[in-house]
């Protein structure tokens, strides 16, 4: 990097050299000054422009390189980090997430608790920022420079990296979701508990629960023998 600006800088010395040369002579033949030299001018004025954009955009990206060492790197807008909140706001404690439970959810709960600064998209991206966590947070820093100019671009961004299946599930797909070897009671039943949320409505509990005790592996199903449970905590005693 350092070597193409340096390459770069050789080269606009060069070209005011032979500019500063030509002065003299140009001044000589104003008067009878072609077409084609006045080309030959504005040609020159383009490619000194031209080389002091790419300098620019060198000196731009090695900036942000830096930047990115020192984690420093942003993938807002830079302005948002001088956005003031609003007078009187005080710090909330919002609901955290690490990537391991429903994103939809994590909005919804995001957008209820931040109220009345709803409209601000600064505020609101560095407080959803500040509710990432774990392998969360690992994803927002690795995303580049410049993506997200709005609230909407963070949303889209987070959906689409922790995406959720909202797809309703069958009965068939609860009979296929059998205990793991390993796997406790306890566990088990919460996973099944939650993948059961997504069942078309009116599925009663009674064939929930019954379809969960038969799911659960052989052993288990030798200890707990005939009894019945009415719950899904008494499902998992």
């Amino acid at each position: 990097m350092k070597n193409i600006q340096q390459i770069l800088a050789q080269l606009l010395v060069n070209r005011n050299t032979n500019d500063t040369g030509s002065n003299h002579d140009e001044e000589e033949h104003n008067n009878d000054e072609h077409p084609k030299t006045k080309k030959s001018k504005e040609s020159s004025s383009i490619d000194v422009e031209v080389i002091k954009g790419i300098q620019a955009q060198i000196a731009s990206l090695s900036q942000r390189d830096e930047q990115k060492k020192v984690g420093m790197i942003r993938p807002y807008l830079l302005e948002w980090d001088s956005v003031p909140y609003p007078l009187k706001f005080k710090p909330l404690t919002l609901h955290m997430y690490n990537g391991k439970s429903s994103s939809n959810q994590h909005i919804y709960y995001f957008q209820c608790q931040i109220g009345n600064v709803i409209d601000n998209d600064a505020i609101m991206a560095r407080l959803f920022i500040s509710t990432l966590k774990g392998v969360a947070f690992d994803w927002f820093r690795s995303l580049h420079s410049g993506p997200i100019n709005s609230w909407v671009d963070l949303k889209t961004w987070f959906l689409s990296r922790f995406y959720e299946d909202d797809t309703e599930v069958t009965m068939n797909k609860l009979l296929s979701m059998v205990q793991k070897g390993g796997e406790s009671v306890r566990k088990y039943i919460e996973r099944f508990q939650k993948l059961s949320l997504m069942c078309p409505a009116g599925i009663p509990l009674p064939m929930l629960l019954q379809t969960c005790r038969h799911n659960f592996l052989d052993k288990v199903k030798i200890r707990m023998r005939v009894v019945k449970a009415h719950t899904w905590e008494e499902l998992a005693e």
